[in-house]
């Protein structure tokens, strides 16, 4: 056991209050359970888990356990009660030291030094975590993951009855009535002899609604061809009332909303980390594709059911979220040329066919992913300002590329508009940067000699060509997007965070003991808004951009009714606006109280809007042909709500 162990973590570990200790004690000990705790001292939801965490961990291992670390050799001359031979690890994401130390120093259980930056990358990668706080627990002798949704062991197991968690077949955690939107129960034994795809979703998630149209169509189309399927719904919806709703538009079954202790297994037995997740089963149980989201939206006459893998996919605006999962290898095709993706495909088949089987062998998933691409997410071209003012105050042509690092239904990109015969922008002082973490873009930076400001911590500032800031920490992404906050002056930032927070429903995340800096957001997993006090009033100069959200339709209306009421700035008010060929959108625009704008537009038109353009590496070569001068562009900065 100690082999393996130390392979993945190295000769030594920390306690809290900094000893060092031999990874070699831990098979002396009879540890058979290793928990891998990913966090980092920044994120106040690994603030909370690591009280609750603790607490947990005290009482599975005996108060006397639960002190600063154990000793090399501890507990080798007696046989440890089971639940004792539980240790966990911390594997932080941290660029301060200082603030790494303050951390892990009441944290009773083991850490990896924090100099073990590279090995601290390859645990995030291997186990392809992309939400923190993540807890997954592994066999200690096999390094088989046993569980990959810790946090529900806590909420669910607090006393470690079901100790160690190992997973279970499918048949025996879906067992008891399922149900039909009709109000009819069935057993789960009638799901025998079926693929099964186990959908986890819920009403309030844009993307999962979106997907439940889509799939709606596909689950008819796979019966009408004959095929035994049955879906079963898991919801995460945070009401009955809204389940129901919800459960309403969906012709399959579902786990009673009621029995939560079902839909918790459920979600630790696959180990769920996002919605909407789709998992493919065959008749006997066994994982087919945990992809069933990707895809549904890439077969829409369902020709290739039951889905299983392909060694070589094409990267799409549908399984680009894929990427941030772990290590991919995409290889770059011209896109205007119909055989270059093919051949790529046959050149590196061979290769992912090799590794994957390699990996099968052993019951492991393979550590790559492998994609061909060729597109930019989309690019649009105008002839005339847009209405809503989308391309700053100018009437004449335009255009505008979308970019960032998947679609924009479930990430945060950049709107790069040109105002043809613009020569250049005044820059103020109202956008303070966007903050990515990207290794890879610091070492691009390096390779390509960019101007790179080094601020200390592994954070590097660099700039646009049109002088707009960019920081770059050099990290692997601690959650699912690589960009993790854009910042904003403010003159007031109590004012401002009345608007943000109590106006827009934004929670607030951080804010410092001076109240000069806090961070906003809608969701964990989402790109944040940074707001930070300047002294002065904050200057717009004639660069600005805006941000922009994605919400429900319906709630359009509501937002303008409340900014009217409260006597706030509305730049926009309710409007349509058309982009040719393609949706007709709703939005409206407003103004914080130091006129940052803030553009929110209907989500289900945005959806259709937002989907990968084909042609979008044409059109902008096209524009680029017959530009002398690309670099002066504004910014809109989009998350989807």
């Amino acid at each position: 056991m100690s082999g393996f162990l130390e392979e993945l973590l190295g000769e030594k570990l920390v306690t809290g209050g900094g000893e060092e200790v031999d990874v070699h004690s831990l098979a002396a000990r009879g540890i058979s359970l290793l928990g891998l705790y990913f966090g980092c001292s920044l994120s106040a939801p690994c603030a909370q888990l690591s009280a609750s965490l603790a607490a947990f961990y005290g009482r599975l291992r005996g108060d006397a356990a639960a002190g600063p670390g154990p000793g090399p050799g501890a507990g080798a001359s007696a046989e440890p009660e089971p639940r004792r031979r539980l240790e966990i690890v911390f594997v932080s994401s941290d660029q301060d030291q200082r603030q790494w130390q303050d951390f892990v120093r009441d944290m009773p259980w083991l850490a990896l030094p924090y100099k073990e930056k590279h090995r601290k990358l390859k645990l995030w990668n291997k186990y392809r975590i992309s939400n923190i706080p993540s807890l997954i627990f592994l066999d200690a002798t096999s390094g088989k993951v046993v569980c990959r949704n810790g946090l529900l062991v806590i909420r669910d197991d607090p006393e470690g009855l079901e100790f160690p968690w190992g997973p279970k077949p499918f048949r025996e955690v879906i067992a008891g009535p399922l149900l039909r939107s009709n109000g009819q129960s069935l057993e789960s034994s009638s799901l025998e002899g079926s693929h099964v795809g186990v959908y986890f979703s819920a009403h309030w998630c844009p993307p999962c609604r979106s997907l439940t149209r889509v799939l709606v169509e596909s689950y008819r189309k796979i019966k009408e061809a004959g095929q035994k399927f049955e879906i079963i719904f898991v919801s995460a919806d945070r009401s009955e009332d809204s389940f129901k709703q919800y459960f309403s538009e969906m012709p399959w079954l579902a786990v009673p909303y009621t029995d939560e202790a079902r839909r918790s297994r459920l979600n630790r037995l696959y180990g769920i980390q996002g919605i909407p997740t789709l998992i493919v089963l065959d008749p006997q149980g066994e994982v087919i594709t945990r992809q069933g989201r990707v895809e549904v939206l890439n077969d829409e006459d369902c020709r290739g059911f039951p889905w299983h893998p392909k060694p070589v996919l094409e990267l799409s605006d549908s399984n680009a979220v894929q990427l941030n999962e772990g290590p991919c290898l995409v290889l770059f095709v011209d896109s205007e040329d119909d055989g270059e993706s093919e051949a790529a495909k046959q050149l590196i088949q061979p290769i992912a066919e090799k590794i994957i089987a390699k990996y099968k062998a052993k019951e492991e998933e393979a550590p790559l992913l492998f994609f061909v691409a060729g597109e930019i997410l989309r690019h649009e071209e105008f002839q005339d300002g847009c209405k809503a003012a989308c391309n700053g105050p100018y009437d004449g042509k335009w255009s505008k590329t979308m970019v960032g690092y998947g679609p924009e239904d479930d990430h945060f990109v950049t709107e790069l508009t040109y105002n043809y015969g613009i020569g250049s922008y005044q820059l103020g002082n109202d956008f303070l940067g966007i903050t990515v973490a990207s290794r890879q873009a610091v070492s691009n930076a390096r390779k390509l000699k960019w101007p790179l400001g080094e601020m200390g911590g592994g954070v590097f500032e660099t700039k646009a060509p049109g002088g707009y800031k960019f920081y770059l920490q050099d990290c692997s992404p601690p959650q699912s997007d690589p960009v993790l906050k854009v910042t904003l002056a403010v003159s007031d930032l109590q004012k401002s965070l009345n608007y943000w927070s109590n106006l827009l429903g934004m929670k607030i995340y951080e804010e410092d003991e001076k109240k000069q800096r806090a961070l906003l957001g809608y969701a964990d997993n989402q790109c944040k808004l940074e707001l930070r006090a300047i002294p002065g009033k904050v200057d717009h100069a004639t660069g600005f951009g805006r941000i922009a959200f994605s919400c429900p339709q319906k709630e359009l209306s509501d937002l303008e009714d409340l900014m009217k009421r409260e006597n706030q700035k509305i730049l926009t008010p309710l409007v349509s606006l058309d982009t040719p060929g393609k949706a007709t959108v709703q939005v409206i625009i407003l103004a914080d109280p130091d006129g940052h704008e803030i553009c929110f537009v209907g989500d289900e038109a945005f959806r259709e809007l937002s989907k990968v353009d084909p042609e979008g590496n044409k059109l902008l070569d096209d524009r680029h042909h017959h530009t002398s001068k690309i670099n002066n562009v504004g910014l809109t900065w989009w998350s989807s709500g």
